[in-house]
């Protein structure tokens, strides 16, 4: 479920990019921030993934595939703020 969500927003943010600005400081400023949230709660999730999956370590390891699989998504996005 975390993983579809923060999948969602990725598109979302992804798409808005298409048609921003980059002269606009303060939304380069808003989406560099959204990106900084998307990973704490990465981080937030894989700090408690041993809580989450206690009892099921191919659930776990699954899960702590996807979590990379976003990170480098937010990395990619973060990448395409860099335009300014």
């Amino acid at each position: 479920m975390f993983i579809n969500e923060l999948n969602i927003y990725i598109t979302f943010i992804n798409e808005q990019l298409s048609t921003v600005d980059f002269e606009d400081t303060k939304m380069m400023k808003y989406y560099r921030t959204f990106c900084k949230n998307m990973h704490d709660a990465v981080d937030y999730y894989r700090s408690h993934t041993d809580r989450i999956f206690s009892s099921c370590a191919e659930g776990k390891d699954m899960f702590m595939r996807e979590l990379q699989k976003i990170e480098h998504k937010i990395t990619g996005v973060e990448s395409s703020c860099v335009k300014e």
